[in-house]
């Protein structure tokens, strides 16, 4: 920025009578961000309808993979759990889930840019993946950010409605924050439309918007509401996770792409709720006595949640197998087999919280 603007040089008084060109003004890109946005943002032309589901052959067997975009730590209940406990769902194909974040590898689970993130669009692509989660992070996206605490530091909103991608006046640490959120919001995106245009299904969780519109949410930006609504039988489920055993009320949505009738995800959400559970009478906000802060208790997916989004998908890729079919992958490279396997004996060798019998995780539903 030090060199970006020449100052206007001092003209004598006969230069100045005969004019000069006015410098052109410097453009703020926090200003600037909604109408530059609008820049390449083009309407969807087609929604192609990718039915067939993929497959790949091990020893002449089918398998399903899902593919699950920042699923955290390994723990007992989580969804690479439900995945090998309900397996029976589809009984003549094996279902295996792959585990991406970098609590189960620091390289192999990272999501940012470079090469771990381009292999794995390229497997995407080769329709490896029958079914996708995600569940990109909303720290910079949260409503929480707007609480006041009084006498006590908090994080402080770093984005809104009016603009979605960085507030005025924020530090470098927060700037960088930001930019770490959005691109990994829009590699969790671009992940998902690879997945549904390969012809697997996909599912994604975050907060459901907040009821002020002036503040931030995901599910209000246009490049949610204008791409990824438009592919094939996109749909938002809203629920809230106290009725699958969180301790805050937590509502949430779920998107659907591509997993089948619409009616089919609702009642599997229904009925893995928990009906002994009763709704919290006050929100997590704020902090406990030791500084740490109360929303960190809901910050993992309750066991019960994590069933029913497996759930959900096992039942989806059903669905569309006896209506439509399968499709066989394209062959892998070296490398991707490589990733693949390496990633995945990491996230089976983890140690899960608490001790379960192997013979009880292969109970069949």
């Amino acid at each position: 920025m030090n060199t970006a603007f020449v100052g206007e040089p001092v003209l004598s008084a006969e230069a100045e009578a005969g004019g000069k060109e006015k410098l052109e003004p410097l453009v703020d890109p926090i200003l600037f961000q909604k109408v530059g946005f609008e820049h390449f943002r083009t309407p969807v032309s087609s929604k192609p309808a990718c039915n067939r589901v993929p497959v790949s052959y091990e020893d002449g067997t089918p398998v399903l993979w899902i593919l699950h975009l920042f699923s955290g730590r390994r723990r007992r209940g989580d969804c690479h759990f439900w995945t090998e406990c309900c397996s029976g769902v589809l009984p003549g194909f094996i279902v295996r889930i792959l585990s991406v974040d970098t609590a189960i590898h620091p390289v192999h689970g990272n999501l940012d840019r470079g090469p771990v993130y381009d292999r794995m669009l390229r497997i995407i692509k080769k329709r490896f993946f029958a079914a996708g989660l995600t569940g990109p992070p909303c720290e910079t996206f949260s409503a929480a950010r707007h609480i006041d605490l009084p006498d006590q530091r908090h994080p402080r909103p770093l984005r809104s409605s009016e603009f979605p991608w960085l507030l005025a006046d924020r530090s470098c640490r927060e700037m960088f924050q930001v930019l770490i959120g959005t691109r990994l919001l829009f590699h969790s995106l671009i992940a998902e439309v690879s997945l549904v245009l390969a012809g697997a299904c996909s599912l994604m969780e975050h907060p459901t918007e907040n009821s002020d519109s002036n503040k931030v949410s995901v599910w209000r930006l246009n490049c949610h509401s204008d791409w990824v609504m438009a592919l094939h039988e996109a749909k938002q489920h809203k629920i809230e996770q106290w009725k699958y055993g969180s301790r805050g009320i937590k509502p949430t949505t779920l998107r659907a792409v591509n997993m089948g009738p619409p009616a089919l995800v609702e009642k599997i959400l229904e009925q893995n709720t928990d009906s002994t559970l009763v709704r919290p009478c006050y929100a997590l906000a704020g902090k406990h006595g030791d500084g740490s802060y109360k929303t960190a208790s809901a910050k993992e997916y309750p066991s019960h949640l994590c069933r029913a989004m497996v759930l959900a998908t096992l039942y989806s890729l059903k669905h569309r197998i006896d209506s439509h079919g399968v499709v066989p992958a394209l062959p892998l490279a070296a490398d991707e087999h490589e990733w693949i396997s390496a990633l995945h004996a990491c996230a089976i060798q983890d140690s899960l919280s608490g001790k379960i019998g192997r013979a009880s995780c292969r109970e069949r539903v």
